[in-house]
């Protein structure tokens, strides 16, 4: 019994608001990775620090479609924030590894190393740098970004009630994972071209 105490001390999410806002995030992560399907989820977690969604890459990003495709599923958390609470948090900001950082790494990617961008094949060494440099390049990071968003919102929509589910399931629980995931998902949707 003291155990259980000691480890319900240390329930991840702080807050009820706050723990269902996280819960939402991961979900709308979780079902964006499903229905996209170049990544299939395999858990989804509320941790001390927030949350994570765990995922198995099904089709290497290499198109411009699939990269996209991984900005909406980057996004996606933000965009169920909005959707659910109508408003989005800070929680997709913070360091490196944080949601926005690596969504603006692949677009900045998009644009300037992989030759996909809007201004034709191009590369540029080092361009993160350029960011702040290049207004232009900027502004096509941003339009991207928001794209994104924008498109993972419209993804999300027609799967409210899956998008409920998932949060509510992950609030409660803190963890699902494997057939219990799958369960609640549905079935796949398919590749993305």
């Amino acid at each position: 019994m003291d155990l259980q105490h000691a480890l319900d001390g240390l329930r991840p999410g702080g807050c009820a608001a706050h723990r269902e806002r996280i819960a939402i995030h991961e979900a709308g992560h979780a079902l964006a990775h499903h229905l996209l399907g170049i990544t299939r989820p395999t858990a989804m977690r509320l941790t001390l620090g927030g949350g994570m969604v765990e995922v198995e890459t099904l089709v290497e990003t290499q198109t411009l479609a699939q990269l996209e495709a991984r900005l909406q599923t980057l996004l996606a958390g933000r965009a169920a924030e909005r959707m659910l609470l109508g408003d989005v948090s800070a929680g997709a900001g913070g360091g490196e590894g944080s949601d926005l950082a690596m969504a603006t790494d692949t677009a900045l990617r998009i644009e300037t190393v992989f030759g996909l961008g809007g201004q034709g094949p191009l590369w540029i060494p080092g361009s993160a740098q350029h960011l702040t440099l290049d207004r232009s390049l900027a502004v096509r990071v941003r339009e991207r970004l928001e794209a994104a968003e924008t498109a993972a919102g419209h993804l999300l929509k027609p799967h409210l009630a899956t998008l409920r589910r998932l949060a509510e399931k992950l609030w409660i629980e803190d963890e699902i994972e494997g057939e219990a995931l799958e369960r609640l998902l549905g079935e796949p949707a398919g590749l993305t071209p």
